[in-house]
């Protein structure tokens, strides 16, 4: 994996076990800004989140289902929108332009 991900995001499904789970936590460890992990178990996808730590989120559903596939954008679009907010919130601390 590239260790040029600063500013990007990753979208796993079926993260919360076998390959995908090894993927969820590689870019995670790599520094991606945030890893949107998609499974249909919610226990298995609370123990990853809690393996994982930060910069991670959980979105329960199946990917056949389209009302989920819904669901998991508007999730990605309201935790993106929330970040970008606390991160442009911090900018003007950090010495960079408004």
């Amino acid at each position: 994996m590239s260790k040029n991900v600063e500013g990007k995001i990753a979208f796993v499904t079926g993260g919360a076990t076998g390959m995908c789970l090894a993927a969820a936590k590689r870019s995670a460890r790599e520094g991606m800004d945030h890893v949107f992990i998609k499974g249909r178990r919610k226990d298995t996808l609370d123990a990853v989140i809690a393996d994982i730590g930060k910069n991670v989120t959980a979105v329960q559903g199946d990917v056949a289902n389209l009302s989920d596939i819904d669901r998991s954008f508007d999730t990605v679009k309201s935790t993106i929108a929330a970040v970008g907010a606390a991160n442009s919130n911090q900018l003007p601390e950090h010495g960079a332009a408004s």
